[in-house]
């Protein structure tokens, strides 16, 4: 049961936001299907396919476990303009031997995803690999304590006066102020969000600044959703009356001056590299910062400045000399001269970030 100081809370999705379960699904496991002349992607059920199969046509069975069979060597590629996997069984094999079988299994799905990447023919069959977003009933929505990590790091941010201390003194003050933070966010709730998005977005996404292949495909949860989650305080007034008086108002603050300050970082580092998509991005979302209504970034992808007290840390050095001999005095990073971070984890072909929402009090 949720106290009386209990607040619902509404999230609005401006880029995408992928929280992984470490699962990840191939193109053995999905196909292509269209909706009113749009492209959507549609997750199988395999067990559906495979007990339909197996009672009405055993040699399909057997390709049809073929396909599973080989279901990990489906990489994503770039310029790959055939069918593969699922989508070529069902349609060369399925429906060539039974159209009213096909039919079924394609109204038959788990659930299906809103093709963000890929809706030219050319582009989509690249597709071998999704790394799958959390969900619950087939639905993605956002843990709490996700919500609860990143506005903990966002406290920690403002609790934090790294002016002027020494390098070897700020690990150890870090180390203090989370060990503080521990017991004071205990009572800091933060439930999942109650409404699930039914239809995922699939991105493809790779690093900015490295060299290395980096080319990925991530279920999100799609720009425009609006989710919702309660935030509630548990703490005793009668045994700690700081923390029982700590509300809504005072994580948005905190949530607003770590933005604030992330924006400016991110804006520097699209000057810097001409990523003029991702200038304007963090351009709009600035005007539209405020105390009531505070960006935070969410799940996988955030970068390191937005996890850590990396920002902090960079922020407090007297030189970027300094904050690189901090980094390399304590192993962070690699030991290159320039600034920090060197990557980003774009969105292919408009340079979005991803992870950033919008809170605001759902009254």
């Amino acid at each position: 049961m949720f106290n009386d100081n209990s607040e619902n809370i509404k999230l609005e999705v401006f880029s995408p936001v992928f929280i992984g379960t470490g699962n990840e699904y191939y193109c053995s496991e999905f196909y292509f299907i269209k909706r009113k002349g749009i492209t959507k992607l549609s997750r199988s059920n395999l067990d559906f396919i495979a007990r339909k199969l197996y009672n009405l046509d055993f040699e399909l069975f057997m390709d049809f476990l073929d396909v599973l069979k080989n279901g990990d060597n489906f990489k994503n590629q770039r310029n790959n303009e055939e069918p593969r996997g699922l989508h070529k069984f069902l349609l060369n094999s399925v429906k060539t031997a039974n159209k009213n079988l096909y039919f079924n299994f394609l109204k038959n799905s788990l659930y299906e995803c809103n093709l963000c990447y890929g809706n030219d023919i050319e582009d989509k069959y690249n597709i071998g690999c999704i790394k799958e977003n959390i969900k619950t009933k087939n639905e993605s929505y956002i843990p709490g304590s996700s919500i609860k990590g990143a506005i903990r790091n966002s406290i920690l941010y403002s609790k934090l006066n790294l002016i002027d201390k020494r390098n070897f003194d700020v690990e150890k003050l870090i180390k203090t102020q989370n060990k503080k933070l521990d017991s004071f966010m205990r009572n800091l709730n933060f439930t999942d969000t109650f409404n699930g998005i039914k239809e995922p977005a699939i991105y493809g996404v790779e690093s900015f600044g490295t060299k290395r292949n980096t080319f990925t495909f991530l279920e999100t949860i799609d720009r425009g959703s609006i989710l919702k989650f309660k935030y509630y305080n548990s703490a005793n007034p009668n045994l700690d009356r700081k923390t029982s008086n700590y509300g809504i108002d005072d994580i948005f603050k905190c949530v607003y001056d770590f933005s604030m300050d992330l924006f400016d970082e991110e804006i520097n580092f699209a000057e810097k590299n001409g990523l003029y998509n991702l200038e304007d991005f963090y351009n709009d979302i600035y005007k539209l910062n405020s105390i009531e209504r505070p960006f935070i970034r969410l799940g996988q992808g955030s970068g390191v400045l937005a996890v850590s007290q990396m920002l902090n840390i960079k922020n407090s050095r007297k030189s970027l000399n300094d904050f690189t001999k901090f980094r390399n005095d304590n192993g962070i990073g690699k030991f290159y001269n320039y600034d920090f971070p060197k990557t980003k984890k774009l969105i292919v072909n408009s340079d979005m970030p991803l992870g950033w929402v919008q809170l605001s009090k759902d009254n």
